[in-house]
């Protein structure tokens, strides 16, 4: 797998992953192994499947799963590893995603937009006065607060 990240501003930037089918192809055969243990389908005995006839069904999805998890295990790993400080997740991008075609492409690109935080510095004085209340608490205030509580998530026995 190649991640490439391409920096747009100071807040902005673009990563873009591209998966081979080494990378997913033994997890895909692993999944289909498992599925046919356990896939009941007609004319056939729970576990004797053929290989085959599984790949004609549900090798796609099973394909298309892989390639979602592997990709946002990568892209995670990624962010964490170069320490990037991200505004929300990464979105897939809209312009420069080329189209995706799992029954004839053995090779994807993922492109995603990353928003990153912007660095700055917060510089504190000795002039600067906080204001600090102390609150008297009466059994009024500790009455209202039980009442409320009992409003709100009581319920009645008997």
């Amino acid at each position: 797998m190649n991640i490439v990240k391409k920096d747009l501003d100071q807040n902005n930037a673009v990563v873009t992953l591209h998966v081979e089918k080494a990378d997913y192809a033994e997890n895909v055969e692993k999944n289909l192994r498992d599925l046919r243990k356990k896939a009941n389908i007609p004319g056939f005995r729970p576990g004797m499947v053929p290989m085959s006839l599984l790949k004609k069904m549900y090798g796609k999805s099973v394909m298309a799963d892989e390639i979602n998890k592997l990709i946002a295990e990568k892209l995670y790993d990624y962010i964490r590893e170069n320490d990037l400080n991200i505004l929300g997740d990464p979105l897939p991008n809209e312009t420069e995603q080329p189209e995706i075609d799992f029954n004839a492409q053995e090779e994807f690109d993922f492109v995603f937009d990353l928003g990153l935080a912007p660095d700055f510095e917060i510089e504190l004085s000795k002039d600067i006065k906080i204001n600090y209340y102390n609150i008297a608490v009466t059994d009024q205030m500790i009455e209202d607060q039980i009442k409320s509580y009992q409003q709100r998530f009581g319920r009645y026995e008997e």
